[in-house]
């Protein structure tokens, strides 16, 4: 997205980490994301972006669409070798030179915070060890969610969250909304082509696809239907069932008709769970913006059915 884009790029950095835009617009270069490794023997290391902002100072951007094991560290040997690779054989290690990393997560981590500023510290001091080093987090799922409800209550919304709506985006018709005021006319024509163009690859649109079922379907189904389908369930299973079972009990027993009327009852109360949740996830949907044929894709619910949900908000 952001290849040959390298303005649009230097406002996105500046937005969050606070660096002075003009002195990155004037000085930034996107290199290799390759970094050389030293031996046969040592893992072979491609990031996202690397980018070089005058003599003294590098900055590694990590897009993470999934959080595991290891990811950190994984993200923080890209820094400490990005540093190594501007100190040649024979010379002295430079204090000056600074190596910072983006971390774009764009994963639903609940414990991660919206945005996270790190540095290396003495641990009995808080006193910053070195200033070689520092990293940015920024959780795009909780900043976007936090931009639709500053923009629902009128407030003003700070730049950093409107990239985390630009980036989290799937209606692209909403860029010029949401980028309005950080980008010129021009700059979002360019974007709003760019994007266009990667809409039409059916590769990358099938991977949105499945990256959307995924999110909806088993952080907010599952989630809803375990945590309030099993106690609504369990509820209803409970009174239908005892009345179930105490009716058919006088003439087929009340051992089997209660047994035969609690398991119907939770079944059907699992089953309003589920529905009701289904009804609560594209209502969110509906909040944060997303086209009405994502939604049926991911609902199984008809754009009518959607609307008539749409009218009750």
């Amino acid at each position: 997205m952001f290849v040959g884009k390298e303005n649009i790029l230097a406002k996105m950095i500046s937005d969050i980490t606070n660096i002075d835009y003009t002195t990155l617009k004037n000085n930034i270069t996107l290199k290799t994301n390759e970094i050389p490794i030293d031996n046969l023997d040592e893992k072979y290391k491609k990031t996202d972006f690397i980018l070089e902002i005058g003599n003294n100072t590098l900055f590694n951007l990590e897009l993470n669409k999934n959080n595991y094991e290891g990811l950190k560290i994984k993200n923080l040997s890209y820094v400490f070798k990005l540093y190594a690779t501007k100190t040649k054989k024979g010379s002295k290690y430079n204090p000056n030179l600074m190596v910072g990393q983006v971390n774009i997560n764009c994963y639903h981590e609940d414990v991660d915070p919206l945005m996270e500023y790190s540095i290396l510290s003495k641990s009995h001091s808080n006193i910053s060890y070195t200033n070689s080093f520092v990293i940015y987090s920024l959780n795009i799922y909780k900043g976007s969610e936090m931009y639709y409800n500053l923009l629902k209550k009128k407030e003003e919304i700070p730049n950093y969250l409107r990239w985390c709506a630009f980036i989290y985006l799937i209606d692209f018709s909403k860029t010029k909304e949401i980028m309005k005021g950080i980008l010129t006319n021009e700059e979002i024509r360019i974007i709003m082509d760019k994007m266009e163009h990667l809409k039409n690859d059916d590769e990358v649109m099938s991977e949105l696809e499945r990256e959307e079922w995924a999110l909806w379907e088993e952080n907010s189904i599952r989630e809803y239907a375990t945590k309030t389908g099993y106690k609504e369930g369990m509820e209803a299973g409970f009174n239908d069932g005892f009345n179930d079972g105490f009716n058919d009990g006088f003439n087929d027993g009340f051992s089997d008709g209660f047994s035969d009327g609690f398991n119907k009852g939770v079944n059907q109360g699992i089953e309003q769970g589920v529905s009701q949740n289904k009804v609560e996830m594209i209502k969110k949907m509906l909040i944060n913006k997303i086209d009405y044929d994502v939604i049926s894709k991911v609902s199984g619910k008809s754009l009518d059915e959607i609307k008539k949900i749409e009218e009750s908000l």
